[in-house]
C-alpha cells in the first residue's frame, strides 16, 4: 500500500518512534483545508472526515482494546500525534482521535479522524488572568539604580534590567501636591517646581514600569506547553513594544498599603474531613488545599489553590515566593484512617521547594514529619521557618511510607480532620514573612485585569496574525502580510487542473460583510489628552473607520484592542521633550492620577533634554533619596517609533490605526508626525482590499488533485488560474489516498500579489545621561 498512517502511541515504551496503523487497502482519508479565521484567535482546524480501520492485533494494541467495555488503559480524550505518508513523503501532520468502536458478529472496526488544531491552547489557559501567572522573576525594588539601569534597554535581551523586559518610561501620570495645594514637582522647564530645579526633582516613588509585550507572550506560551516560530515576534518592531503596569489612581506602582504585612496566607482543604485513598503502591500526592473558605486569606494572590483532581506530578497547589527572606509556616490537622482490616497506615508530610514548578514534586525537602495513623484521632502540627528566594515555589505533599511489614499500608483510607474546634478544616498558613514595602514591585499586583487568552487575542487582532500549526505543539505565527509576502511563497499553476466540464463560480467576496469596519483603541476615559481629543473630534484617538459605498451591505464590525491610545505633548517650555500625559484634571484643576487601562507604545530609548532644539540644552533632576542627580537625557516612549527632527515619513512606524494629529505639533514643526506605516496600512490593508475592493473576487471550482498535490501544499501558496493570481481560502474533501476532483475556494490577490511588509523602527542608541552634543 502506498499510504501509511503513523501515530505516536500512549504506550510509554514506544514514545521515541511512530507506529503504523493497519489500514484497509481501499481506505479513503479526506481532509478539509482552510486558511483559518485571520481576524481572530480561534483558528479553524484542518480536519478529516471520519474513517475506519480494522481491529487487527496491531491496532488493538495501539487503542488498548478499547472495545472491552470495562477497559481503562486507553484515554480517548487524549489525541495521538500522527503523520500520513504517501510513497514515503509526509502529506499531513496532525493528531488522530478515536471516535468509537463498531462491532458486529463478524469483525470489529475503530472509527477515527485526524486534524490540526489549537483547541487545547485555549483550554489550557481557560479563564486565567495575566495577574494569575508567576511574575516573581521581575520582582525588584523601585529605586534610583533600577529605574535608571532600565534605560539601557535595546532590542536585544542583555541590556537594561531583566534583559530589557522592564523599562521605566517618563510618562506624566499626574502630580503630587502639598497640604496647601501647591505642586511638589512638575513636568516643565522653568522655575520651581519644574523638574529642572532641585525642589522639583523627580523621585523614584512616582515612576511606573512597563513590560515588553514579547515577555507577556512568552509567559503565556510557557503556560500552554506550546512553542512558536515567529520572525515577527523576534523583530526589532515587536521587541520595542511595551505595556505600562500599575493601574491604581496613585502615582508609582501598585503595592501593598503601608502598615500591615500582606505577604501572608491561610488556606484550607475543601471539606471538614478530607479522604485520601492509600496503598503501599501509591507514591504520594499534593496535600489538597483547595479553598480560602471560611476564614482564609491570600492578600497578594501568591498561593495557587488545588484544582478538583490533583496528582503528585501535576503542580496545582503551591506558594509562589515574592521576596527573598525568612518565612514561617504552620500545618495543622488531625488524622485517622479507615480500612477493611485492622491495620495501621504510615505516611509522611513533606514540604518541598523548587526553582521551577515542574521540579516541585522532587524538590528540596525543607520540612518533614512521619505519622502512624490508626483508628483514633491524632494531632499533627508542623511549625518551621526557612530562608527562601523570590521566584521559588513551595508545596506540601503527603507520601505513604512502605515499612515492609504486614499490618501497615495495605488498602486504607487516610482521613484528615480539623486540628481542633478552633480550626474549621485542615490548614496551611504562612504566619511570618518579609514585608513587601511600598517600593517593592510585584508583577502579579501590577498586571491588568485581562484574561491571558484575551491578551493573546488582542495581539492577534491588532497585528492581524496567522497561526499555522507545524506539529502538535509548535505554531508558526506571523502577520498576514508577512506570511503571504511573495518571497515566502511558491507559485503553482492549476489552470490545467481545473475541471472545465463542470461549472465554476466567480463571485464577490461575500454579501455577509459588514458595511463598516472600525479599528480602535479603548476610550481614554478621564485621561486628559485622550479625553480632550474625543470631546473635540467625537472619536477615539488613533482609530480608523472605513465604510464601503454600498446599498447592500449592512452593519459595522468593530476591531477593538484592550489598550488605550497614547497621545503625547511637549512639556512646558520645551519644543523637543515629548511625553504621554495620562492624568485627569479634578474639580480643583489639579492634575492627579486616575485609574487607567493599559497602554501599548514603542520604547524610543533616551532622547536629549532640550528646552529649545537645537540651540538650548538643559538638564532635569532626579532625587535618589539622598542625592539629586542631573540628567541630560530622558526615557522616551510614543505611539511613533521615531520622533527625531527631520526623520522621513518612510523611516518610522505608528501604532495608531491611521495617521492622527498629535498635541506636540502645537509647539514644534521640525518633527514629522505622519507616516503611512500605521497599524492599518501595515497589517490590515491587504486583507481589507481582498474583501472590499471592486476588484475583489472569489473563485470556486473543482480541481483534479493528487495526494502529492495536497502533501506539497502550503496555505500561502500562490495559485495561478488562467490570467489571475489567487490564494487558498478552503479545500473541501481533499483526498490523502487517491487522485480525485476536489472543490477549492480561492481568493483573488489584489495588486498582483504584493503584500506590504515594511515596519521600520530604530534601535535605541543614545546611552542614558549621554552628554548633549
Amino acid at each position: 500500500m502506498d499510504t501509511l498512517l503513523l501515530v505516536k502511541t500512549q504506550d510509554g515504551s514506544r514514545t521515541n518512534f511512530m507506529t503504523p496503523i493497519d489500514l484497509y487497502d481501499n481506505v479513503s482519508i479526506q481532509i478539509d483545508i482552510q486558511d483559518g479565521d485571520l481576524s481572530g484567535f480561534e483558528r479553524r482546524s484542518n480536519y478529516s472526515k471520519t474513517f475506519r480501520v480494522p481491529a487487527t492485533d496491531n491496532n488493538s494494541e495501539i487503542f488498548k482494546y478499547f472495545y472491552e467495555v470495562n477497559g481503562t488503559d486507553y484515554n480517548p480524550y487524549s489525541a495521538l500525534p500522527c503523520v500520513v505518508q504517501i510513497n514515503g513523503n509526509d502529506v499531513f501532520q496532525g493528531t488522530l482521535r478515536l471516535n468509537g468502536v463498531y462491532r458486529n458478529n463478524l469483525y470489529d472496526e475503530y472509527e477515527v479522524y485526524i486534524l490540526q488544531e489549537l483547541v487545547d491552547f485555549n483550554l489550557s489557559l481557560g479563564d486565567k488572568m495575566l495577574k494569575d501567572f508567576n511574575w516573581t522573576e521581575y520582582n525588584h525594588e523601585v529605586n534610583y539604580t533600577n529605574i535608571t539601569s532600565s534605560w539601557s534597554a535595546t532590542t536585544g535581551d542583555t541590556q537594561g534590567i531583566f534583559g530589557g523586559d522592564i523599562i521605566y518610561p517618563m510618562i506624566n501620570y499626574g502630580l503630587s501636591y502639598d497640604s496647601s495645594g501647591n505642586r511638589e514637582f512638575d513636568y516643565c522647564i522653568g522655575s520651581s517646581p519644574c523638574m529642572n530645579t532641585d525642589p522639583g526633582a523627580l523621585e523614584p516613588s512616582i515612576w511606573r514600569p512597563a513590560i515588553r509585550i514579547k515577555a507577556i507572550v512568552d509567559k503565556i506560551f510557557e503556560e500552554t506547553g506550546y512553542s512558536y516560530n515567529s520572525e515577527f515576534f523576534e523583530s526589532p518592531y515587536f521587541r520595542l513594544l511595551y505595556m505600562d503596569l500599575g493601574y491604581d489612581n496613585e502615582l508609582g506602582i501598585s503595592s501593598p498599603t503601608s502598615g500591615d504585612n500582606l505577604n501572608l496566607f491561610k488556606v484550607f482543604t475543601n471539606g471538614e474531613n478530607e479522604y485520601i485513598g492509600y496503598s503501599k503502591h501509591i507514591g504520594g500526592t499534593y496535600f489538597p488545599f483547595r479553598t480560602l473558605s471560611p476564614i482564609g486569606y491570600d492578600y497578594l494572590d501568591n498561593y495557587t489553590l488545588a484544582e478538583t483532581n490533583i496528582t503528585f506530578d501535576d503542580p496545582t497547589n503551591y506558594f509562589s515566593v515574592p521576596k527573598d527572606g525568612t518565612y514561617g509556616f504552620s500545618i495543622r490537622f488531625k488524622y485517622t484512617k479507615a480500612g477493611s482490616f485492622n491495620e495501621d497506615l504510615r505516611f509522611r508530610v513533606d514540604v518541598r521547594k523548587s526553582n521551577t514548578l515542574e521540579g516541585l514534586p522532587s524538590g528540596t525537602i525543607i520540612d518533614t514529619d512521619t505519622y502512624d495513623a490508626d483508628d483514633t484521632d491524632q494531632v499533627a502540627l508542623q511549625l518551621f521557618t526557612h530562608s527562601l528566594t523570590a521566584g521559588q515555589y513551595v508545596g506540601v505533599f503527603i507520601t505513604s511510607v512502605n515499612v515492609g511489614t504486614a499490618g501497615f499500608n495495605q488498602i486504607q483510607t487516610l482521613i484528615l480532620k480539623p486540628y481542633s474546634a478552633s480550626y474549621p478544616k485542615p490548614q496551611f498558613q504562612l504566619y511570618s514573612s518579609p514585608t513587601l514595602t511600598l517600593s517593592d514591585f510585584e508583577g502579579n499586583k501590577n498586571m491588568p485585569d485581562i484574561k491571558a487568552i484575551d491578551f493573546i487575542r488582542s495581539i492577534v487582532k491588532m497585528f492581524n496574525l496567522v497561526f499555522i500549526v507545524n506539529d502538535t505543539k509548535t505554531i508558526t505565527i506571523e502577520p498576514f502580510n508577512y506570511y503571504f509576502r511573495n518571497e515566502n511563497r511558491t507559485t503553482k499553476d492549476w489552470t490545467d487542473k481545473l475541471d472545465i466540464s463542470s461549472s465554476y463560480t466567480i463571485k464577490p467576496f461575500s454579501f455577509d460583510l459588514p458595511k463598516s469596519q472600525r479599528f480602535t483603541y479603548l476610550s481614554s476615559g478621564e485621561e486628559n489628552l485622550g479625553k480632550y481629543y474625543e470631546y473635540q473630534f467625537n472619536k477615539i484617538y488613533g482609530r480608523k473607520l472605513l465604510t464601503k459605498n454600498t446599498n447592500i451591505l449592512k452593519g459595522e464590525e468593530i476591531l477593538e484592542v484592550p489598550f488605550r491610545s497614547i497621545p503625547t505633548d511637549t512639556i512646558g517650555n520645551s519644543n523637543y521633550v515629548i511625553i504621554p500625559e495620562m492624568y485627569k484634571i479634578d474639580d480643583d484643576g489639579k492634575r492627579v492620577p486616575t485609574t487607567t487601562k493599559p497602554h501599548i507604545f514603542f520604547w524610543l530609548g533616551n532622547r536629549y533634554f532640550y528646552s529649545n532644539y537645537p540651540s538650548t540644552s538643559n538638564v532635569w533632576k532626579f532625587n535618589d533619596g539622598s542625592t539629586i542627580h542631573n540628567w541630560t537625557t530622558y526615557p522616551a516612549v510614543s505611539h511613533l517609533s521615531n520622533i527625531e527632527p527631520g526623520t522621513s515619513a518612510d523611516d518610522f512606524s505608528d501604532l495608531n490605526f491611521e495617521p492622527t494629529w498629535d498635541f506636540f505639533a502645537n509647539n514644534t514643526t521640525t518633527i514629522n508626525q505622519f507616516t503611512s506605516n500605521n497599524i492599518f496600512n501595515t497589517f490590515h490593508s491587504q486583507i481589507y482590499n481582498e474583501k472590499y475592493s471592486d476588484e475583489a473576487r472569489k473563485f470556486v471550482g473543482k480541481f483534479l488533485l493528487t495526494p502529492q498535490d495536497i502533501g506539497q501544499l502550503n496555505i500561502n501558496d500562490k495559485i495561478f488560474i488562467k490570467d489571475s493570481m489567487y490564494r487558498i481560502e478552503k479545500i473541501t474533501g481533499a483526498s490523502l489516498t487517491e487522485k480525485k476532483l476536489t472543490e477549492v475556494s480561492l481568493i483573488k490577490q489584489i495588486g498582483g500579489g504584493f503584500y506590504y511588509t515594511e515596519s521600520p523602527v530604530d534601535n535605541p542608541t543614545i546611552p542614558p545621561n549621554d552628554p548633549i552634543p
